[in-house]
């Protein structure tokens, strides 16, 4: 996954075609409409290749979270439903570019509570409306 500076017409394709690096000033955004907890990131260079000497910017859920640096496999937990990774270098060189070449993600499970409660509530609905169709009698 990387960004495109200019899509070609009709075809929808990056133009060139080899622009899908996340370049100077790019921003990579990833709205999963979730939660979700990415595991495993497998990054590369503007030259396909695993040697970085840059960092990047990183946003979850709009929270800043610093500027790691580029690593060919990155292994932190990442947790939330938007994430930003923007390449803020001063220089434009194939090293400090990046483009996502694989990612292990997966959903985050609503907690048990959230049910137990949703489950109560409805109860509660329930023993209001016997009560109010009781004193109607």
């Amino acid at each position: 996954m990387g960004v495109c500076k200019v899509l070609s017409g009709s075809t929808n394709q990056c133009n060139p075609g080899g622009d899908d690096n996340v370049t100077l000033g790019e921003k990579l955004i990833l709205d999963f409409g979730q939660q979700v907890a990415i595991s495993e990131i497998i990054m590369s260079n503007g030259v396909h290749e695993l040697d970085f000497t840059g960092q990047f910017s990183l946003t979850i859920d709009g929270v800043d979270m610093g500027q790691p640096d580029l690593a060919s496999v990155f292994t932190t937990v990442l947790i939330g439903q938007r994430f930003e990774l923007w390449n803020n270098n001063t220089t434009e060189v194939a090293s400090k570019e990046f483009y996502i070449g694989s990612m292990t993600v997966s959903a985050v499970p609503i907690p048990a509570a959230v049910w137990l409660f949703g489950s109560a509530l409805m109860g509660l609905v329930g023993v209001s409306r016997r009560k109010s169709s009781a004193v109607v009698a």
